[in-house]
């Protein structure tokens, strides 16, 4: 019996993530909630769905959010980047790579899923991966291996987004009850996932099943709507940039 998919929430903007617990809401209404287990669990979501509609509609979008969005999909690449180039270099043909990545694994593997942490910490992890990657008896690896410039130019990124974080003031009155709302949805999502998983397995029903599938299509389409927005921002500012020379 299938399950839903785990999906990265956290990444979607305010109206993204409104949007996709609204069709979440709309497929367990569909599917009838006594036969997806979900009784108890509708009025508490609901009811966070419309404050949390509320809240997107009260808030004014800062004119940095755009910039601030490829910033954090470019630094999530990368990071990606720098710790898949150490973990590769462990079967490079070359001894010396060999003898570098084995010192730097260690060092890289704690930041391993950096991206899928809140963004706070995600800034600070890259800051302390970059220090550590450049301290004395380190540094010497990352040379070897030519990650320098790369390292150099995921501190830009990440030092921008710390900067455009503290300069979206707009949002910060609303952000720290935003975040909590977020978070009180996204908790009973995961309780009504496991609840109509649960159901699937214990008491299956062609309704729960469907709910499943229209959740997990919906979580495609969602990722896919998402990676879209972030390269056609990535876009807009690789033709700012352009335009300006």
């Amino acid at each position: 019996m299938g399950k839903i998919d785990s999906f990265n929430i956290t990444h979607l903007n305010n109206s993204e993530h409104t949007g996709f617990h609204t069709s979440v809401h709309g497929f367990m209404t569909q599917a009838g909630l006594e036969n997806i287990g979900a009784v108890e669990l509708d009025p508490p979501y609901k009811s966070a769905i419309d404050i949390m509609q509320d809240l997107v509609h009260r808030s004014t979008r800062s004119p940095y959010t755009p910039e601030k969005d490829v910033l954090d999909s470019d630094r999530d690449d990368g990071t990606e980047y720098v710790i898949d180039r150490i973990y590769a270099a462990l079967k490079s043909p070359i001894a010396a790579e060999r003898e570098a990545a084995t010192a730097l694994v260690p060092i890289v593997s704690p930041y391993k899923g950096i991206a899928s942490r809140p963004k706070g910490q995600e800034s600070v992890d890259i800051k302390g991966m970059i220090l550590d990657l450049r301290a004395p008896g380190v540094a010497a690896h990352v040379t070897t291996l030519t990650l320098d410039a790369a390292i150099d130019a995921l501190e830009v990124l990440n030092n921008r987004y710390v900067e455009i974080d503290k300069l979206v003031v707009v949002e910060k009155p609303a952000y720290a009850e935003t975040q909590e709302k977020r978070k009180a949805i996204d908790d009973l999502y995961r309780q009504i996932a496991d609840r109509a998983y649960a159901t699937a397995l214990l008491t299956p029903n062609d309704k729960v099943a469907e709910f499943i599938r229209n959740v997990n299509n919906l979580i495609r389409q969602t990722s896919a709507a998402y990676n879209q927005r972030v390269a056609q921002l990535k876009v807009d500012r690789k033709k700012k940039e352009t335009d300006g020379k």
